[in-house]
């Protein structure tokens, strides 16, 4: 039977306004749809269940880990031709970077990324989600990560929150908010010795 090595310690750079921090995670613990829901409870999201993706495997986690894109926290914005905004994210705009969200579909766009390269990478916590193919005015990618510390996440969250607020009922935006955190489907069944 194949074994499947689990991650077992990852090296994370955190970008946030405030700097570059290193974190170190050891064996990860892997979460399930309640658990994560769980986590976002307590930390009092208000968010709504067709928001709600994790990573498609664990092959995709390595690659973004690979790829340099396992940076917390982050949000990514497509125009409404799936096309990715380039973000500007320096300490100047950082708090600004939501009421940028009206313009984005007059910025300049990065034609190596699309949302469709990400749509191919995550899969929704609850409901296969047909609301992810629709047409909107704008796409948003937020991402989350257990095991990195609060305030990281709390940026994140503040976003999703500013997001839903400021453009629920003016603009037509659909936001995945994404936990890049290692799931327990993706672990073989432990009942199954290993050979």
């Amino acid at each position: 039977m194949k074994k499947i090595t689990l991650l077992l310690f990852i090296s994370l750079f955190i970008f946030s306004c405030g700097g570059v921090k290193e974190i170190n995670i050891e064996k990860p613990d892997p979460q399930t749809p309640e658990s994560l829901k769980t986590y976002l409870d307590k930390r009092n999201v208000n968010y709504q269940n067709t928001d709600l993706y994790t990573l498609a495997s664990f092959e995709v986690m390595n690659k973004l880990i690979k790829e340099d894109k396992f940076n917390f926290p982050e949000i990514y914005f497509f125009n409404k031709n799936k096309e990715r905004v380039i973000n500007r994210a320096n300490l100047s705009e950082c708090f600004n970077i939501i009421s940028d969200i009206n313009d984005v579909n007059k910025s300049e766009t990065d034609s190596s990324d699309s949302l469709e390269n990400w749509t191919k990478i995550i899969s929704p916590l609850y409901t296969e989600n047909k609301t992810a193919n629709a047409n909107y005015d704008a796409y948003v990618i937020i991402n989350w990560f257990t095991e990195v510390p609060e305030s990281i996440n709390e940026q994140s969250f503040k976003w999703y929150q500013e997001i839903k607020q400021e453009f629920e009922g003016k603009m037509n935006v659909k936001v995945f908010l994404v936990s890049f955190d290692m799931q327990e489907k993706w672990i073989p069944n432990k009942k199954n010795p290993s050979n």
